[in-house]
């Protein structure tokens, strides 16, 4: 069995049912899923004001793009899933 949805909603945790029958006998299934950005982006200070940032790649393939902060050129950067 398979099956595919277009989920439009905010991140955060999502329940729905599946509704089973096995012969003559049916019922709804519970489930739950958590939706989640593709990336995730964290930050810690550290010594001397300095900020260290991590981009998390959380989906099942590479992404590739340009990170540019504040004032400066962009910077080439790539995850990996």
């Amino acid at each position: 069995m398979s099956f595919g949805v277009v989920i439009d909603s905010e991140f955060g945790n999502k329940s729905f049912f599946l509704k089973f029958q096995q012969e003559e006998m049916s019922w709804w299934h519970p489930s739950i899923i958590q939706m989640r950005p593709i990336l995730e982006i964290t930050s810690d200070q550290g010594e001397n004001d300095h900020i260290f940032l991590q981009i998390r790649n959380i989906s099942e393939e590479n992404i590739e793009g340009e990170l540019i902060l504040g004032i400066g050129k962009a910077e080439k950067w790539k995850t990996s899933a």
